[in-house]
């Protein structure tokens, strides 16, 4: 969602109607596992999720500005469809050989971890997107200078678009630099999106071997309740 409202300029309304597809493919995929559950080995059900987290993912990290709505969608129900395959085997395993009285107990403290891992990851992908697009900006500003004929082609035909609207030669200049680092700061914001997606594709890959620790025994399902 911050990613289409930033880059994408959508309106909070957009934003939603295209992230509303990752919350229905989610309820779908919760949905199918949940039936298909008992017969399933959690830990390729687990897989498979992670799998699928991890490819839209790196396919989020291929966006850009040219994007229509229902290209975005794609990686998006890919994204809902792989966290709904993850919740029911994770709760169903973390829960399982609990006893009915701790039951109630043991939900909580998950329900809580699970919130609060959430919470610490969104507030590091914000951290790291404010980080890696300063990096960005760093890089790219060094890179506007008279020597750079892409940079002084750009300046130059900005200067002329502000002239052509009624600006005098002084403030066309200002107004160029200030359209210039405009575009700056818009692609440093898409190359620092494009990273923490990536970022979060590896995360994805990187839980796969901890499946191996889990057991094979299929937990039941009434336990993620």
């Amino acid at each position: 969602g911050l990613y289409l409202q930033t880059v994408m300029q959508y309106p909070a309304w957009n934003a939603g109607l295209t992230m509303a597809p990752r919350g229905m493919a989610t309820m779908v995929g919760m949905f199918v596992i949940g039936h298909l559950y008992a017969r399933l080995d959690p830990r390729l059900v687990l897989a498979a999720g992670l799998g699928l987290v991890a490819l839209s993912s790196f396919q989020m990290a291929n966006f850009h500005a040219g994007y229509g709505q229902h290209e975005l969608m794609i990686p998006l129900l890919v994204s809902g469809l792989g966290i709904g395959w993850t919740f029911v085997p994770l709760s169903a395993s973390t829960l399982n050989g609990v006893p009915a009285a701790s039951l109630a107990n043991a939900s909580g403290l998950f329900n809580l971890m699970r919130n609060t891992g959430a919470s610490v990851g969104i507030a590091m992908s914000r951290k790291l997107l404010v980080r890696w697009g300063q990096a960005h900006q760093s890089r790219l500003v060094e890179q506007v200078n008279p020597m750079n004929p892409a940079a002084d082609a750009a300046l130059q035909g900005a200067q002329a678009l502000a002239r052509h609207g009624g600006a005098d030669p002084f403030t066309a200049a200002n107004q160029a630099l200030g359209m210039l680092y405009g575009l700056i700061q818009r692609e440093a914001t898409i190359l620092a999106f494009e990273d923490v997606f990536r970022f979060a594709g590896i995360v994805a890959l990187a839980i796969l071997p901890l499946l191996l620790l889990l057991g094979k025994g299929r937990p039941d399902p009434s336990a993620m309740h």
